[in-house]
């Protein structure tokens, strides 16, 4: 299989698991859930993209490896995803906007 298309399979797939497992056991917010599903699946797009990007370049451009490449690309996003999520999707409601 094609490393982009196994790479958006992927994506695709845990995005939606993730958000569930996220959202109930590692950041513990039950409001707003269509919105941070929505915020949820910017921020995976954004690390599809930042994945599909740095494999280009690496897989692509300097013909590496894939299967090499792959985990520390995964480190890369998983951070970069975690910390977006952290600040976007997942922040804790104030008293005001909840109003």
């Amino acid at each position: 299989m094609n490393y982009q298309l196994a790479n958006a399979i992927g994506y695709a797939a845990g995005t939606l698991v993730s958000f569930v497992l996220n959202a109930r056991y590692n950041f513990r917010t039950y409001d707003k859930p269509l919105f941070r599903l929505a915020s949820f699946g910017f921020v995976a797009f954004l690390g599809w993209a930042a994945s599909a990007g740095i494999l280009k370049l690496l897989v692509g451009h300097y013909r590496l490896n894939a299967l090499l490449v792959y985990p520390i690309v995964i480190l890369i996003v998983l951070l970069l995803q975690y910390n977006l999520n952290r600040l976007l999707s997942f922040r804790k409601s104030t008293a005001k906007e909840s109003e």
